[in-house]
């Protein structure tokens, strides 16, 4: 860190974006699993969804209608007819699923909605994909670039690691059509800029949601610790960006105050509300604080 608050590490790292697809679960699971990422893998369809896209693909036009039915998580397929003055419907099919066994009951075209059914239990959609990349960034300690996603930063540490998760991705495709891409990064003042906007944006609106839930009053013991572990990981992410070479954190220092004094109230309500004894187990640290000078201190006003 210079005097002037700013690290003296360089941004490094890589620029991050893809294009997902349909995806094949189980070479997914094993390739994360070689990685050590199995926890990361999306789960499969429910039989349900699973029978609901099954009879979509049998039944994919206009006039098809596909609608639940209570008794083994059923789907029934109505054709809507339509008329001059009123419209018909006439039942198609009724498809369902033995949740205990995995058999297919009953249906009117059995081979082709068993294809459809196995297909969707065995594949996940490209938003599946989508979501495990992100989880992936996150768990690296990267950012997204932009509000609404798509394009995020890896830090130089990480990057080998995600390239192994997007080679599984990849690789999982069904069509071959998953891409994930990996730019490095130069260092200069674009660069720069873009990581500490993003740290910023990120900040906040996670400063943002604590308070709101704290504003709401009734946070048990499982929520001050999930409020904990959060405050926690974003501490540790502003303590490790604040190395980097032109990033300036201390304008943060006034809103993480401001969530320190938050949850400072938040505790003090539980104990008056006679349940001291959850905020003494789950006390929270100085939220999303960052170093300060010894002669420095927070007050919250009471």
């Amino acid at each position: 860190m210079n005097g002037n608050g700013e690290g003296s590490i360089r941004p490094g790292g890589a620029v991050v974006f893809w294009a997902t697809s349909e995806s094949d679960r189980g070479k997914l699971m094993a390739g994360l699993a070689q990685l050590g990422w199995e926890k990361f893998t999306p789960e499969a369809k429910t039989p349900y969804h699973a029978l609901l896209d099954a009879a979509k693909a049998v039944y994919s036009g206009w006039q098809y209608l596909h609608r639940g039915t209570e008794k083994n998580s059923g789907v029934e397929v109505v054709e809507e007819v339509k008329g001059q003055e009123r419209n018909e419907y006439r039942h198609v099919d009724t498809l369902a699923v033995d949740e205990a066994t995995g058999l297919l009951l009953e249906c009117q075209r059995p081979d082709a909605i068993r294809a459809a059914y196995d297909k969707a239990r065995t594949n996940i959609p490209a938003n599946a994909v989508t979501a495990l990349l992100v989880r992936a960034v996150a768990h690296l300690g990267g950012l997204a670039l932009r509000p609404s996603g798509g394009f995020y930063w890896v830090k130089e540490s990480a990057t080998a690691q995600f390239r192994d998760v997007a080679a599984v991705a990849e690789q999982a495709s069904v069509s071959g059509a998953t891409r994930v891409y990996a730019l490095r990064v130069a260092h200069d003042a674009s660069s720069v800029r873009a990581i500490t906007d993003a740290l910023r944006s990120e900040v906040e609106q996670e400063v943002s949601r604590i308070s709101a839930d704290i504003a709401e009053g009734e946070i048990g013991k499982r929520a001050l610790e999930g409020r904990k572990a959060s405050a926690l990981a974003l501490r540790e992410k502003v303590k490790e960006l604040s190395g980097i070479r032109g990033v300036a954190l201390a304008d943060l220092t006034g809103t993480l105050e401001t969530v320190e004094c938050a949850a400072a109230d938040a505790v003090l309500s539980l104990a008056s509300e006679g349940v001291a004894k959850i905020a003494a187990e789950a006390t929270l640290p100085p939220l999303l604080s960052v170093d300060v000078p010894e002669t420095e201190s927070v007050q919250c006003a009471i």
